[in-house]
């Protein structure tokens, strides 16, 4: 069973994975049931920087609250393009940033999968 401590690091490998398999133009919505930063805010900000041919794009409708600011998190403009779900109504809350893979990353080098046992994570050189 994964912990909620390990569950960042899952997060960023099935995050590798879609971008991966995500084509030139088309749209990846990242969504969590959770309200953690390192899951939410935090993993946003890990891909914009791991991945530069992802843009963040606005997650409309606008149905919830804007995201969190946080250190070394997403900017002001950027927590604006996300959406939050506070609990309510017996909801856990939810978080929904939405992107577009701009161009082409699979002929960059430094991409490489580490696997090791249930351990799947993705490492730059």
């Amino acid at each position: 069973a994964t912990s909620l401590a390990q569950a960042p690091r899952f997060q960023r490998g099935l995050l590798w994975s879609a971008v991966r398999m995500l084509r030139v133009g088309g749209t990846l919505v990242y969504s969590t049931c959770t309200l953690t930063h390192e899951e939410d805010e935090g993993m946003v900000a890990h891909a914009l920087r791991a991945y530069p041919c992802l843009e963040l794009i606005p997650a409309e409708p606008r149905v919830g609250s804007v995201g969190r600011e946080a250190e070394g998190g997403l900017s002001a403009e950027q927590c604006a393009m996300v959406q939050r779900f506070e609990p309510s109504l017996g909801s856990e809350g939810f978080f929904l940033a939405k992107f577009k893979k701009a161009r082409d990353d699979r002929d960059r080098a430094e991409d490489v999968t580490v696997r090791r046992g249930d351990e799947h994570r993705h490492v730059r050189e």
